[in-house]
């Protein structure tokens, strides 16, 4: 793990083909020009959504599978694991990285 990401673990899991990864590592957001195309790509103007997407584009890796990630897949998530990733972007944050 870099100085710039997080590992966490998934309560139930995303399943990527036939196999259910709970293990995840998420980076730090880069720039603030990676925020603004996040906010333009999903441009619904909310934040459920806004935070689901940049999720996708934060994941670097669930199970042994690499990003990137899709937003759809966000979405097929329980709720529980949203959270987790939730927490993981909290992280990052409030280590300022």
């Amino acid at each position: 793990m870099s100085e710039s990401t997080i590992k966490g673990r998934f309560v139930k899991g995303m399943k990527i083909g036939n196999t259910v990864h709970r293990n995840f590592e998420m980076r730090a957001v880069a720039t603030m020009s990676e925020l603004f195309k996040v906010e333009q790509e999903t441009s619904v103007g909310d934040v459920l959504s806004f935070n689901g997407a940049m999720m996708a584009a934060q994941l670097t890796r669930v199970g042994d599978v690499e990003g990137p990630f899709l937003f759809s897949q966000i979405g097929d998530l329980a709720p529980v694991d949203y959270d987790k990733l939730r927490q993981a972007q909290g992280e990052l944050d409030k280590l300022g990285k």
